[in-house]
């Protein structure tokens, strides 16, 4: 989904500009242990939004959600949230 949206928006292509990286489980691990925080728990939110008024973003949704059950879960989803706590 981000690849199409990034190609569809270049060179505008954060959907909230006060987000400034995003990571995946391992790199958000990572960060966490140099940071002296460990990862007590991960967990995936679905955050699509069907009522989008962009035409392609609700397209897309279509398509996504007909073929979402197939797909592994970490990539049913694309909000991560975590609880850290310090190690």
């Amino acid at each position: 989904m981000y690849v199409t949206y990034t190609i569809k928006n270049w060179p505008k292509t954060c959907q909230n500009p006060e987000h400034t990286f995003w990571f995946c489980e391992s790199t958000l691990t990572e960060a966490a242990q140099r940071a002296g925080l460990e990862v007590e728990q991960i967990e995936y939110a679905d955050d699509y939004d069907a009522d989008d008024r962009d035409p392609g973003y609700r397209w897309f949704w279509r398509i996504f959600r007909i073929g979402r059950p197939f797909l592994p879960k970490l990539m049913r989803h694309t909000t991560m949230v975590a609880v850290l706590r310090k190690a």
